[in-house]
């Protein structure tokens, strides 16, 4: 090799490689620059000035002895000024122009599958998905095993409603890159995957998991963390998500332990039983009620019996049991729904025959809150907003350290205009900060109404920074504060 700095090296590319940068296999460079390259990788720009300075220091004789390789520089010179073009239209969020410009390049070079790749893109972000797929399926061989294309693709048979074939190249993205945050957002949303929290606060601990063993999978999680995983905060969190079959594993795990409390062993069993009923196994869910039952007659065991009951088509059997639930708490919102509250509570006409019960039973039990409330909550479906404020109000005097109850007020006088009353209430409550989420959520509700955008963003901030928090509610609350200031 010459010591010549001047001297000219011939790159030699994978022909797979050129064709995907759009790039001739041979790229000629000064020794020079070799160091350059080593440092940044030869990118289009540094390839198209040597291109250039080569065909300008080539002597006249070489074009003839390598016609076809002048011909690759020469096209590659030619088209830089449409990849220009592209590139400008593309940041302008032009497609049409885009389009116009890639449409040339791909004209002038037909082995460019990278500008292909370029242009079904551009057709995608147009809504031209039979012209996208086209592209995309004529340099396959090219971007076969490429994350990024397998992602497009994939997306634009999504949009084309061809599942089996979108599923098939989000998968093929996945083997690609396992980390490919797009192609498996993409599976969660084709069934395929599951995204879930493997710790409920943590939301750097999502992971993706296949639909048909998730709590196998999550058992065995909980197996490698012992004692250390929090099972009642997981049995909750996949309650609000709907996995029943996990939350049985959960009750069960926390069932087994020794070490919980009766207060979590009951939640655990209600839990149990209520996720066996949502997946239609009605005997078991039965049996073990009963067995709740005789073991901890408490108001939450007789009213999952009585959920029991109704299932299996026996009303006055699960009517006696809210009455015993009601005896021994007569303020439990589920048991006071269940007996007395219509099967749909928007049916106005039902719900005024059964309002004086309601009403019966708030004069019975003036002192319980739950009573109060669900009172209210009628009051307000049938039209009398002040009289079911004036309840709350009333329910959370009786019981000031309740915060579902204080949040549920003011998220009425939020709604009924009177924003200006929740943000008087809530500077009277020393430490809102360690207060429930559902009460801050309120109070930033409050001040959103009133036009106090950097109160209301500061207030939602502060849920999302709330790492005790469910990472959900937290994922919730950073987008209601850019909702708020945007």
């Amino acid at each position: 090799m010459s010591d010549d700095p001047q001297a000219w090296i011939f790159l030699q590319l994978d022909e797979k490689n050129a064709r995907r940068s759009g790039t001739p296999q041979q790229v000629p460079i000064q020794k020079k620059d070799m160091e350059l390259v080593a440092e940044q990788g030869l990118t289009a720009p540094l390839a198209r000035k040597a291109i250039s300075a080569f065909l300008q220091a080539a002597p006249s004789s070489w074009r003839g002895q390598n016609a076809a390789l002048a011909k690759q520089f020469d096209m590659y010179v030619g088209k830089a000024m449409y990849c220009d073009r592209a590139e400008a239209a593309s940041k302008k969020r032009d497609a049409d122009g885009a389009i116009a410009a890639l449409k040339m390049i791909v004209r002038l070079d037909k082995e460019d599958h990278g500008a292909r790749m370029n242009l079904g893109a551009a057709h995608a972000k147009k809504g031209d998905y039979p012209s996208a797929r086209a592209e995309l399926e004529a340099i396959e061989d090219t971007f076969e095993g490429d994350a990024d294309y397998h992602v497009l693709r994939g997306q634009v048979l999504l949009a084309m409603e061809d599942k089996d074939g979108a599923l098939e190249q989000f998968v093929l993205a996945l083997e690609a890159n396992p980390e490919s945050k797009t192609a498996l957002d993409a599976l969660v949303k084709l069934g395929a995957l599951v995204a879930i929290y493997e710790d409920p606060r943590d939301p750097a601990s999502l992971v993706y998991l296949r639909p048909d063993s998730i709590a196998e999978q999550l058992q065995a999680i909980w197996a490698e963390q012992g004692e250390a995983v929090n099972l009642l905060e997981q049995l909750a969190y996949h309650e609000s998500e709907g996995r029943h079959d996990v939350v049985i594993a959960a009750a069960e795990a926390l069932l087994a332990r020794a070490t919980e409390t009766a207060p979590h062993k009951e939640r655990a069993a209600t839990a149990r039983i209520a996720a066996l009923r949502e997946l239609k196994r009605a005997d078991e869910a039965m049996a073990a009620a009963k067995a709740l039952v005789a073991e901890t007659p408490s108001a939450a065991a007789h009213v999952e019996l009585a959920r029991c009951f109704a299932q299996a088509g026996d009303p006055n059997a699960g009517r006696a049991e809210l009455d015993k639930a009601l005896v021994l708490d007569p303020g439990d919102a589920l048991a006071l729904r269940l007996r007395y509250w219509p099967a749909n509570p928007d049916d106005l006409g039902a719900l005024k025959e059964t309002l004086p019960k309601l009403e019966a039973l708030a004069k019975e039990y003036p002192g319980v809150p739950g009573v109060l409330r669900s009172l209210a909550r009628a009051k307000l479906i049938t039209g009398d907003s002040e009289e079911a404020l004036a309840l709350l109000g009333r329910a959370v005097e009786l019981d000031p350290s309740r915060d579902d109850l204080r949040a549920e007020l003011w998220a009425e006088l939020v709604k009924l205009g009177r924003a200006e009353d929740v943000v008087a209430d809530a500077q009277k409550i020393e430490n809102i900060a360690r207060r429930s989420w559902t009460l801050r959520w309120a109070e930033a509700e409050a001040y959103e109404r009133l036009g106090k955008k950097p109160e209301a963003s500061a207030a939602f901030m502060a849920i999302a920074a709330d790492d005790s928090l469910n990472a959900t509610i937290r994922k919730r609350a950073r987008r209601a504060a850019g909702s708020v200031m945007a």
